[in-house]
């Protein structure tokens, strides 16, 4: 029996061996038979656009997610059109609105000392200017009213007008200016004996100009225009008792001095004592003024 068995089994591994594998490789030999493949499940949405969950439901743990759109068509780029066949009948015009100018670029001239300047010390700053020791340096314009000084106008730097300043504060704070020359406006034979000595007192140089309505004449805008004018004796203050006197001179100086228009002359006059239209002694330094530039004109 046994060997009955044996036979058997010989003859069947034999058999399997000519024979081979009906799924596998038809050369000979043993081969391994592979595994059919698992045929595909059922998909568990129905075929078209989905909506909604299917109607079966979602297995346990998993998430429902809707259909996407599908995205808008990109529009295709035509290789036929000619960028520059737009260009090619365009004209340049001017404009109706306000056009932009370029000017040439300056030339930097390379020959003016200060460009070509190259600091010897090492910090980089130029040195400071050289200062003259006999030349008195000024004091800067305050723009600061006195308390002392009536109607107290700052004509320009340096040069300042009002009416008599007082012993006290004014004087005081003429010097504590820096103003170096008062210039006193008075009636021929009046006298300024006291003010002369209070401000000689302070350090400052006093000069008198006695004029009024019947004197008036070149000779006296010449003075003043010089007065008002040399650095010598800036910083300046004119001064006179009521205004008559220097508002007039002022006019007569912006006239001849700096040839402003009469319309203007009057315009800067008119802080400086001017009153065209006044009484009296303004009258008539006015009225003498406009004799003189008469007959200068003519």
């Amino acid at each position: 029996m046994k060997q009955f068995l044996v036979l058997a089994l010989f003859a069947g591994l034999t058999t399997l061996a000519l024979v081979g594998c009906k799924h596998g490789d038809p050369r000979p030999g043993p081969q391994p038979c592979p595994q059919p493949y698992p045929q595909p499940q059922p998909y568990p949405y129905p075929p078209g656009p989905q909506t909604g969950p299917p109607p079966g439901g979602l297995p346990k743990g998993a998430q429902w997610l809707p259909d996407q759109p599908p995205p808008a068509p990109v529009p295709s780029k035509s290789n036929s059109f000619d960028p520059y066949a737009a260009q090619k009948d365009l004209e340049w015009k001017p404009g109706d609105s306000p056009s932009v100018r370029l000017y040439p670029p300056e030339v930097v001239d390379d020959t003016d000392p200060v460009n070509k300047f190259q600091p010897q010390d090492g910090t980089g700053k130029p040195p400071p200017p050289k200062v003259d020791e006999n030349v008195k340096p000024m004091a800067p314009a305050s723009t600061a009213l006195p308390v002392g000084i009536p109607k107290f106008v700052l004509v320009r730097d340096h040069l300042a007008n009002g009416l008599r300043p007082s012993l006290d504060d004014g004087l005081d704070w003429l010097q504590g200016q820096g103003y170096a020359t008062v210039l006193c406006l008075q009636s021929p034979g009046a006298s300024a004996n006291a003010d002369r000595k209070q401000v000689e007192k302070r350090g400052m140089k006093f000069v008198i100009l006695e004029v009024s309505p019947v004197t008036l004449s070149q000779t006296h805008i010449d003075e003043f225009n010089r007065l008002v004018g040399d650095s010598a004796v800036l910083p300046l203050f004119v001064y006179d008792n009521d205004g008559s006197l220097t508002g007039s001179m002022w006019y007569l100086h912006f006239r001849t001095a700096q040839l402003a228009t009469d319309e203007a002359a009057r315009k800067q006059a008119r802080p400086l004592g001017l009153r065209e239209d006044g009484q009296g002694a303004d009258q008539q330094m006015w009225l003498a003024s406009q004799k003189l530039l008469q007959a200068a004109i003519r």
